[in-house]
């Protein structure tokens, strides 16, 4: 049986045509030091990025995307925290990976 569920939904707002993550800093009676959320356009697919530095200054990022109809995601703890160019390049590394992985997939077939 299942205790704990953690579900969230956000719109994210931008132009369509490019991604952007906007960071935004917690007041002092919130848990977190900042949380980037947004999306990154690559070639490869498009990646929703949540990523939450907490005070104690490790960054937890969760990465999200849709291929095919299948939902695939990533979770990581950094002790040094991602900026959002460097939160970009790691989504934009990912779809590139899952992208290679689908490639190989499909040429052993």
């Amino acid at each position: 049986m299942v205790t704990d569920v953690y579900e969230s939904r956000a719109t994210l707002r931008g132009r369509a045509s490019r991604g952007r993550l906007r960071t935004m800093y917690r007041g002092e009676d919130g848990l977190e030091a900042a949380e980037t959320l947004g999306v990154a356009h690559t070639p490869y697919g498009t990646v929703e990025v949540d990523a939450v530095i907490w005070r104690d200054g490790v960054q937890t990022i969760l990465l999200h995307t849709v291929r095919e109809g299948v939902l695939y995601s990533r979770w990581e703890r950094r002790r040094r925290p991602l900026s959002e160019r460097g939160l970009v390049t790691l989504a934009r590394r990912w779809a590139e990976r899952l992208d290679a992985e689908d490639m190989e997939a499909r040429d052993g077939e």
